[in-house]
């Protein structure tokens, strides 16, 4: 185990499970809509799973942003759970290089952990949204561009140009990039 974790890893986990964190609540929204739809449609059960998952964002979300508060007087949080993993995100170095290295890795055990759970309630299918190191293209945006792969297949860089999806920011999903463009991308600050 090295002294401190990575902290553009740990960053990644972080606006990952901002991500997961609305994809889990448009799922309850669409079951939530279909509930609604009178007494003819087929009711679709609220599934535990999803609920428990989004809920494990959120807890972990709120033990971060609390950390932020009592340690500098003057953060005020987000209202909203993806803004504020987003700021934990933009913070990362507040955690991933905490004098105590024990809080550090502990703070990337807890993050990792919720997002391997909501990773595969979100996304039973095996695929992933993972990075590929490079900057939104879009002026003004703080995004990191993102494929969807299966997770039991490598996606270097050199897979995903034979494979050619389509890159899409982690900040805004209406953001995306064409596989043939990804290319010319900027890449991010210490990326290789």
């Amino acid at each position: 185990m090295s002294e401190r974790p990575n902290p553009l890893d740990a960053a990644e986990k972080v606006r990952g499970l901002a991500n997961l964190h609305i994809e889990l609540g448009a799922e309850l929204s669409r079951r939530n809509a279909s509930d609604k739809r009178g007494s003819s449609a087929p009711q679709v059960p609220v599934d535990l799973d999803v609920v428990d998952a989004r809920r494990a964002i959120e807890k972990l979300a709120h033990e971060y942003l609390h950390m932020l508060m009592d340690d500098l007087p003057d953060f005020t949080p987000p209202t909203e759970i993806p803004e504020g993993l987003r700021t934990i995100a933009m913070r990362i170095g507040h955690f991933t290089h905490h004098e105590n290295s024990l809080v550090a890795w502990d703070f990337v055990e807890s993050v990792e952990g919720v997002h391997e759970q909501a990773e595969r309630v979100a996304h039973p299918d095996g695929m992933a949204w993972v990075p590929i190191n490079r900057a939104c293209y879009v002026d003004e945006c703080a995004g990191v561009l993102r494929v969807r792969v299966d997770r039991d297949k490598p996606h270097d860089e050199r897979s995903l140009a034979l494979w050619q999806p389509t890159a899409v920011c982690d900040m805004d999903g209406g953001h995306r990039l064409l596989a043939r463009l990804m290319r010319d991308a900027p890449k991010l600050d210490g990326a290789a």
